[in-house]
């Protein structure tokens, strides 16, 4: 490293974060951070949105799914059920919860909006650093989001995303704490959003053993080739799987959209005990071309339907808990091993 920094200028020729700011329509005024690699790995946050991963690039290629009404500023979100279809970036990836995962419903009188709040909250205390770990330059992002309510809850999120010079992996690690005196409901799911080109017709999942478990009639159809994916199909509906995927001797799951046409792949790893459910949600549909993997700690049916299952999680006053998963690049042979 000490050779290469003789032939730069300064860091950003190579690696490094910048701070940027959106200019007009509803993105207007928004934060963006852009943090670079050295190796062709180059990823967009938002901290206006929770501070979630937006758009990844490698090596020019396009990785996330972009949805058509993207990006949208705080300012225009209302909070109602029909407005996640209007602010819903996708991105990379979009943090659901902590209250609500899925679809809208009544919990004890409170109304859960659709998968719940937290992405439509600006970050605070945001951070963004080069910092040099065992002779390595360490692209380190932080900060805090709050999801609070008077006379509610006060849930804090401490987030913090790392990237290393000349590996493609980015880690992504949330302590998540109750700072109220009441047991708050907790439900996470990280809905990670693959896209073109890495999606496209021939590109498969590749995981460990799974038990498949198709959501709803809808679903069960596409049983069979629920980790095939095709051209895009005219007013597709989409399906979603529940997957139970065999964790390693360390405790690990992982899953992977491999493209063997470009002999690409993004795989995805965290830990069971952490996150023990993962979603598949497939849509071919024209426009609407995605591939989204989501692990969390819940199912994505709304915290009253997981409460009936016995599978809602809760946070004790002062309790955290940390979660977590990283998202790693392979190419050629390393994509071909999957």
């Amino acid at each position: 490293m000490e050779n290469i920094m003789k032939k730069i200028g300064q860091e950003s020729q190579l690696f490094g974060v910048r701070n940027l700011r959106f200019d007009g329509g509803r993105s207007d005024g928004m934060r963006l951070i852009e943090v670079e690699n050295g190796a062709g790995l180059s990823l967009e946050l938002l901290p206006d949105r929770a501070l979630d991963p937006y758009r990844l690039r490698f090596k020019g290629v396009n990785l996330s799914f972009i949805t058509n009404v993207a990006p949208v500023a705080p300012q225009f979100i209302d909070n109602t059920d029909e407005s996640f279809k209007k602010h819903f970036n996708a991105g990379l990836m979009t943090t659901c919860g902590l209250q609500n995962v899925g679809v809208p419903n009544d919990f004890h009188g409170d109304a859960m909006h659709q998968h719940g709040r937290f992405a439509t909250i600006p970050a605070d205390e945001v951070t963004a650093t080069t910092e040099w770990e065992d002779g390595v330059p360490v692209m380190k992002v932080t900060g805090k989001i709050k999801e609070a309510r008077f006379f509610g809850e006060t849930l804090v999120a401490r987030r913090t995303i790392t990237m290393k010079y000349g590996e493609n992996k980015i880690t992504i690690r949330d302590k998540i704490k109750n700072e109220g005196y009441e047991r708050q409901e907790l439900m996470l799911l990280y809905h990670c959003n693959l896209g073109y080109p890495l999606v496209d017709n021939g590109s498969r999942l590749i995981l460990p053993p799974t038990i498949v478990t198709p959501r709803d009639e809808e679903a069960a159809k596409g049983k069979d080739e629920y980790m095939l994916f095709h051209d895009p199909v005219h007013a597709y509906a989409e399906q979603c799987f529940y997957l139970d995927c065999e964790a390693d001797k360390d405790d690990k799951v992982f899953a992977a959209l491999y493209n063997p046409a470009r002999a690409l792949a993004l795989k995805l790893s965290f830990k069971k005990s952490e996150l023990p459910y993962m979603t598949e949600w497939k849509q071919m549909g024209e426009k609407f071309y995605v591939v989204g993997i989501e692990p969390g700690n819940c199912h994505v049916e709304g915290t009253a339907s997981e409460e009936a299952r016995g599978t809602l999680s809760w946070l004790e006053p002062g309790e955290e808990k940390e979660f977590g998963l990283t998202f790693e690049v392979l190419e050629g042979k390393d994509a071909e091993a999957l």
